[in-house]
């Protein structure tokens, strides 16, 4: 039984503040908190930071594929505010692509106090395939400010460029 980060490693119910024991020791009624029935914390996996997050939207390949041509003149780019979360963002990047991010090509790092972590868009020339999921995300026609996006057209093989 979990409950918030505490695993109970023995079969039981809790009824208000008390846990009671079903087997063995069935009919006792230890109050929450003893020792003997709290087993260690188990770490739970750590979240995924958000500028690090992958869009999971129903993008067609054929979609994909338009973005990938010249007359769509796709953009994929980031800002980040320093150079701390730029490593995270470049191994990201250099796990999902297999490339290297270039710093001024697509990728900034600013060091100002008015930026708050990371910034992400893909703009491109829209049309009449444009899906639902990233139409309705379109900041305005053709530009989703959406980090979680252009990771997601980073895994399906787009690439940050200027």
């Amino acid at each position: 039984m979990e409950i918030g980060d505490v695993v109970i490693e023995t079969e039981g119910y809790f009824k208000g503040s008390e846990f009671t024991l079903v087997g063995e020791n069935k009919g006792s009624h230890p109050k929450w908190g003893e020792r003997n029935l709290i087993a260690p914390v188990v770490p739970k996996t750590p979240k995924v930071p958000a500028h690090l997050q992958i869009a999971n939207l129903d993008i067609p390949i054929d979609w994909v594929d338009y973005l990938r041509t010249p007359s769509a003149n796709c953009l994929l780019y980031f800002k980040v505010r320093d150079r701390r979360i730029g490593a995270e963002v470049c191994e990201q990047y250099r796990r999902l692509s297999g490339e290297e991010l270039v710093e001024g090509k697509g990728y900034d790092v600013v060091s100002t106090e008015n930026k708050w972590g990371v910034e992400g868009h893909v703009s491109f020339v829209p049309n009449k395939s444009t899906p639902m999921d990233i139409a309705a995300l379109e900041s305005r026609p053709g530009f989703v400010n959406r980090k979680d996006v252009v990771w997601q057209l980073v895994k399906e093989g787009l690439r940050v460029t200027r």
